[in-house]
């Protein structure tokens, strides 16, 4: 017997006697299923409360199959209601999902270092970041994927639609969309460094990820958000688009919203009025 987790039951170690084979992640779902990605098997191992077992795929390329296993998570789909594994592929370089019966609904990614490619994912969580009153993307969850061997994070939303992807060596611009729910908030300083990692964690509203040289946390809802020099060019197409301008009343922060001015659809409104024209045309001056 082997403990796998302070929390969680101990398993045997040896799925079958001519099989020594270690499980990576576990899971449980409501029906008090457990859920073992077998790594060295490249098969997912469904326990049921009764004890009794089945496996689902086996070592391959198709869908339900599996090489090298390794994190998985469960999250009820915000649209369908529906709940479903999501699992690191590693091997295939993808996010295999699946039912809770290990049918496959589908699968992301693929070999790569561009957004929404991967290089050996080895973990997968569920956050909800928050950027001030507002979660960095609405009110749904958001997948975070540890991409070891591209020395990064991404996030994805429920549907593996790509949201951002953090460290790594990816172009400013191509990495990181500019949030609508973050606006008008910006982000200050550059991306933390993410070597190898391995295992996600999420505690006291922080991103906690297991790197080659300990543990980095990072502040997800912060991280999501553009930099200034981003925020400050969408600034301008915005207002060129409504006839509007912004200027700032005080030097701003990291993660802090314009504290006077906000944005209508008649432009620029500042304590309770329109700003005069030759104030509006003052864009971005700090």
């Amino acid at each position: 017997m082997e403990q796998i987790s302070d929390t969680a039951p101990a398993w045997e170690v040896l799925l079958t006697p001519s099989a020594s084979r270690p499980i990576h992640s576990m899971a449980q779902s409501a029906d008090g299923r457990w859920f073992l990605t077998d790594e060295l098997n490249h098969r997912l191992v469904i326990v049921e409360p009764d004890g009794t077992r089945r496996q689902i795929g086996g070592p391959g390329y198709g869908a339900g199959e599996f090489l090298h296993p390794r994190g998985l998570t469960m999250l009820t789909h915000p649209v369908s209601g529906e709940p479903r594994l999501y699992i690191c592929d590693a091997g295939n370089h993808r996010i295999q999902i699946l039912t809770l019966d290990g049918e496959p609904v589908g699968a992301f990614g693929g070999f790569g270092a561009g957004p929404a490619q991967f290089s050996a994912p080895s973990d997968i969580l569920i956050t909800h970041p928050r950027v001030g009153r507002t979660s960095a993307n609405g009110e749904d969850p958001l997948l975070v994927v540890a991409d070891e061997r591209n020395n990064r994070v991404q996030v994805f939303d429920p549907d593996g639609v790509f949201v951002a992807a953090i460290g790594g060596e990816l172009q400013q611009a191509a990495r990181r969309p500019l949030s609508r729910k973050g606006w008008p908030y910006f982000r200050v300083g550059s991306d933390p460094s993410l070597v190898y990692p391995s295992r996600l964690a999420w505690a006291h509203g922080q991103l906690q990820v297991t790197c080659r040289d300990g543990v980095v946390r990072v502040d997800l809802a912060l991280a999501l958000l553009p930099d200034f020099a981003t925020w400050r060019r969408e600034a301008e197409r915005r207002l060129a688009a409504s006839a509007g301008v912004v200027t700032f009343h005080s030097r701003p922060t990291a993660g802090a919203p314009l504290p006077k001015a906000h944005l209508s659809s008649k432009g620029l409104v500042g304590s309770g009025r329109r700003l005069p024209a030759n104030v509006e045309r003052l864009v971005c001056r700090i």
